[in-house]
């Protein structure tokens, strides 16, 4: 089990955090394929997901779904910011 939980007032993942992480025996490429199919849809309803993937970034979280974006997804978005 990850530490890092979205657990804020008004995420939509609130009842369910541990389903935003890759589940026992899981591979990359399934979980991403679960993450497009099932939470991020979850995510784009979330009135938080700014918030969410802001943090995500800042704490430079590397498992799960975090503000609608995948690990990779998120990796690539902190190379740009390295560079400034």
């Amino acid at each position: 089990m990850h530490e890092n939980k979205p657990t804020q007032p008004g995420a939509e993942c609130r009842d369910s955090p541990a389903d935003f992480f890759p589940m026992e025996g899981e591979n990359n490429v399934a979980f991403n394929r679960r993450a497009e199919k099932e939470l991020i849809p979850i995510c784009a309803r979330c009135a938080i997901t700014a918030t969410c993937l802001e943090g995500a970034l800042s704490r430079n979280e590397q498992f799960g779904v975090w503000g609608g974006t995948t690990p990779r997804q998120r990796s690539a978005m902190r190379i740009p910011r390295a560079r400034k």
